[in-house]
Protein backbone atom coordinates (compact mmCIF):
# COMPACT_ATOMS: atom_id res chain seq x y z
CA UNK A 1 0.00 0.00 0.00
CA UNK A 2 1.56 3.51 -1.37
CA UNK A 3 2.57 5.25 2.29
CA UNK A 4 0.72 8.50 1.67
CA UNK A 5 -2.47 6.46 1.77
CA UNK A 6 -1.44 4.46 4.36
CA UNK A 7 -0.62 7.98 6.66
CA UNK A 8 -4.35 9.10 5.67
CA UNK A 9 -6.45 6.07 5.61
CA UNK A 10 -5.37 5.03 9.23
CA UNK A 11 -6.31 8.16 10.85
CA UNK A 12 -9.89 8.36 9.05
CA UNK A 13 -10.04 4.32 9.74
CA UNK A 14 -9.82 5.07 13.05
CA UNK A 15 -12.23 8.05 13.41
CA UNK A 16 -14.64 5.88 11.48
CA UNK A 17 -14.86 3.13 14.46
CA UNK A 18 -14.56 5.80 17.32
CA UNK A 19 -17.56 7.29 15.76
CA UNK A 20 -19.27 4.81 14.70
CA UNK A 21 -19.63 3.04 18.26
CA UNK A 22 -21.98 5.79 19.28
CA UNK A 23 -25.36 6.50 17.98
CA UNK A 24 -25.66 8.65 14.87
CA UNK A 25 -27.97 11.11 13.93
CA UNK A 26 -28.52 11.62 9.79
CA UNK A 27 -28.91 14.73 9.28
CA UNK A 28 -28.91 17.67 6.73
CA UNK A 29 -25.71 20.05 6.88
CA UNK A 30 -26.37 23.81 7.95
CA UNK A 31 -25.47 26.49 5.37
CA UNK A 32 -22.38 27.42 7.41
CA UNK A 33 -21.29 24.52 7.49
CA UNK A 34 -21.84 22.93 3.78
CA UNK A 35 -19.46 26.17 2.91
CA UNK A 36 -16.74 24.78 4.94
CA UNK A 37 -17.25 21.38 3.36
CA UNK A 38 -17.28 22.84 -0.21
CA UNK A 39 -14.00 24.84 0.57
CA UNK A 40 -12.17 21.84 1.89
CA UNK A 41 -13.40 20.00 -0.78
CA UNK A 42 -12.78 22.33 -4.08
CA UNK A 43 -8.79 22.68 -2.89
CA UNK A 44 -8.63 18.36 -3.46
CA UNK A 45 -10.07 19.48 -7.43
CA UNK A 46 -7.82 20.24 -10.03
CA UNK A 47 -11.05 22.96 -11.24
CA UNK A 48 -12.30 23.82 -7.78
CA UNK A 49 -14.42 26.78 -9.29
CA UNK A 50 -16.12 23.98 -11.79
CA UNK A 51 -17.16 22.07 -9.12
CA UNK A 52 -20.67 21.19 -8.72
CA UNK A 53 -22.45 19.41 -5.15
CA UNK A 54 -25.11 17.40 -4.62
CA UNK A 55 -26.76 14.79 -2.55
CA UNK A 56 -24.85 16.39 0.84
CA UNK A 57 -25.60 15.00 3.74
CA UNK A 58 -24.22 14.43 7.76
CA UNK A 59 -23.98 11.88 10.24
CA UNK A 60 -23.72 13.20 13.91
CA UNK A 61 -22.51 10.80 16.47
CA UNK A 62 -22.97 11.15 20.23
CA UNK A 63 -19.29 12.59 20.52
CA UNK A 64 -20.33 15.42 17.98
CA UNK A 65 -18.03 14.82 15.49
CA UNK A 66 -20.07 14.77 11.69
CA UNK A 67 -19.26 12.54 9.16
CA UNK A 68 -20.37 14.56 5.57
CA UNK A 69 -20.63 13.03 2.18
CA UNK A 70 -21.55 13.84 -0.82
CA UNK A 71 -20.83 13.93 -4.57
CA UNK A 72 -18.99 16.43 -6.47
CA UNK A 73 -18.23 16.79 -10.27
CA UNK A 74 -15.65 19.22 -11.08
CA UNK A 75 -13.44 19.17 -14.67
CA UNK A 76 -10.23 17.71 -15.21
CA UNK A 77 -7.50 18.08 -17.23
CA UNK A 78 -9.27 18.00 -20.42
CA UNK A 79 -11.79 20.61 -19.79
CA UNK A 80 -14.59 17.87 -19.59
CA UNK A 81 -16.43 16.93 -16.06
CA UNK A 82 -15.47 13.83 -14.88
CA UNK A 83 -18.27 12.39 -13.62
CA UNK A 84 -19.79 12.63 -9.96
CA UNK A 85 -17.08 11.41 -7.66
CA UNK A 86 -18.06 10.51 -3.90
CA UNK A 87 -16.32 13.12 -0.89
CA UNK A 88 -15.99 12.43 2.74
CA UNK A 89 -15.45 14.65 5.62
CA UNK A 90 -15.28 15.09 8.96
CA UNK A 91 -16.01 18.23 10.59
CA UNK A 92 -15.45 18.39 14.43
CA UNK A 93 -17.08 21.13 16.60
CA UNK A 94 -15.72 23.05 19.54
CA UNK A 95 -17.43 23.45 22.82
CA UNK A 96 -19.54 26.83 21.17
CA UNK A 97 -21.04 23.83 18.79
CA UNK A 98 -19.60 25.58 15.61
CA UNK A 99 -17.94 24.24 13.00
CA UNK A 100 -13.95 24.06 14.02
CA UNK A 101 -12.13 22.17 11.56
CA UNK A 102 -12.34 20.16 8.34
CA UNK A 103 -10.35 16.72 8.59
CA UNK A 104 -9.07 15.07 5.79
CA UNK A 105 -11.23 15.65 3.36
CA UNK A 106 -11.26 12.52 1.07
CA UNK A 107 -12.44 12.31 -2.86
CA UNK A 108 -13.12 8.92 -4.39
CA UNK A 109 -11.05 8.72 -7.94
CA UNK A 110 -10.21 6.16 -10.29
CA UNK A 111 -6.83 4.41 -9.48
CA UNK A 112 -7.07 5.67 -5.98
CA UNK A 113 -7.70 2.88 -3.03
CA UNK A 114 -11.53 3.93 -2.50
CA UNK A 115 -11.49 6.08 1.10
CA UNK A 116 -14.88 7.70 1.22
CA UNK A 117 -17.64 4.73 0.03
CA UNK A 118 -16.37 2.67 2.94
CA UNK A 119 -16.84 5.62 5.76
CA UNK A 120 -19.45 6.90 4.32
CA UNK A 121 -21.56 3.54 4.29
CA UNK A 122 -20.42 2.94 7.52
CA UNK A 123 -21.90 6.72 8.52
CA UNK A 124 -25.26 4.89 7.06
CA UNK A 125 -25.21 7.85 4.28
CA UNK A 126 -25.01 5.94 1.29
CA UNK A 127 -28.20 3.60 -0.36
Amino acid sequence: MNLKIALVALPLAALAISASASAQEIRDITPEERAKVEAAVRKKLLDPDSAQFQDVRASVSDSGLITVCGKVNAKNQYGGYSGRKLFHTFIAKDDNDSSREMIAPTVDDEGMVPLAEPLCRQAKLLD
